[in-house]
């Protein structure tokens, strides 16, 4: 067997580590001086499925009015880490739709959620779409780089078994009304309602978009169940998510910070998800946040513990 050249190896080295780096969102791994043969490539490459150490906690105080009122029924919807959410139970059984703004490459929480109720599902992303995942493939296949096809194969699959019959993506952007390439949120109320006239889940995740659509949230809440949004740039718009939760009739019962975005000087976490149900808010009890079902969104960082005042 041929061997290959030491420049080969590293290169190699080097293309992997930035592609599980860019794909996994893990950090990448300075080894590459040690790396000399095919062996070692090897070694590189399983030491990414290496468990993982255990988070350590950083800390973080929020406002008084983001505390929630947690009801006893929560559980995790979505996969570990970055796209998980917590949801009241409840607020899942009774809903007859699901609305999801913003999927990309992930919809492991509307799987999720068609296994404790197979209702329909009206998905918007104009960043994604089976031909992304297929040309993803496409492009790495000349390569011979075989995880990364694998993985764009698999998510195509996957997209394509998904989204058929009563579960559809839309693919344009929600926030602003220019279609088809981006439509309101009215818009959107109407299309869902179209496919669906009962009672409506939501899940929003649209990166800055969603301060566009709080008024329309508020106009549609008495045909929603529940809601879990994430809130971008929260030191810049922490007003204006006050205002809103004030005026939403829904309860906030969960808050978790999403540590992929940094926090401020003072201590504010500058990414929130945040989840609201329709039921009656729970007794008062004794508040721990995170919740003992939450998960860093990032895996490799620090998880952060909320308090508040």
């Amino acid at each position: 067997m041929q061997t290959l050249s030491n420049t080969w190896t590293m290169n190699f080295c080097r293309m992997l580590t930035h592609s599980l780096h860019a794909h996994k969102r893990t950090r990448p791994k300075t080894c590459f001086a040690k790396v000399t043969g095919l062996r070692n490539v090897a070694i590189l490459f399983l030491s990414y499925f290496e468990p993982k150490a255990a988070n350590k906690m950083t800390y973080a105080k929020l406002p008084e009015f983001l505390r929630p009122k947690q009801p006893s029924s929560l559980v995790r919807l979505g996969q570990d880490c970055d796209g998980g959410y917590l949801v009241d139970e409840k607020d899942v059984e009774q809903a007859e739709c699901l609305l999801s703004l913003g999927i990309n490459d992930d919809w492991s929480f509307e799987k999720a959620f068609c296994r404790l109720n197979d209702v329909d599902v009206l998905a918007f992303d104009g960043s994604t779409g089976a031909s992304r995942f297929l040309k993803g493939a496409l492009s790495y296949l000349p390569l011979f780089f075989l995880p990364v096809f694998f993985r764009h194969a698999s998510t195509y699959l996957d997209y394509k078994r998904f989204f058929k019959g009563k579960r559809r993506h839309v693919r344009s952007f929600v926030g602003i009304d220019n279609p088809p390439s981006d439509l309101s949120m009215g818009r959107v109320f109407e299309m869902m309602r179209a496919q669906c006239s009962g009672m409506c889940f939501l899940k929003i995740d649209i990166e800055g978009f969603e301060y566009r659509i709080l008024d329309d949230l508020i106009e549609n809440s008495e045909t929603t169940t529940a809601l879990a949004i994430e809130f971008h740039d929260c030191d810049l718009h922490l007003d204006r998510i006050e205002a809103f939760i004030q005026s939403y009739p829904l309860h906030l019962v969960h808050v978790h910070a999403n540590n992929y975005a940094p926090m401020t000087p003072e201590g504010l976490p500058m990414a929130l998800e945040l989840t609201f149900s329709s039921r009656p808010p729970a007794a008062e009890t004794e508040l721990a946040l995170p919740h003992s079902k939450d998960m860093p969104n990032d895996r490799d960082a620090d998880e952060i513990q909320l308090a508040f005042g």
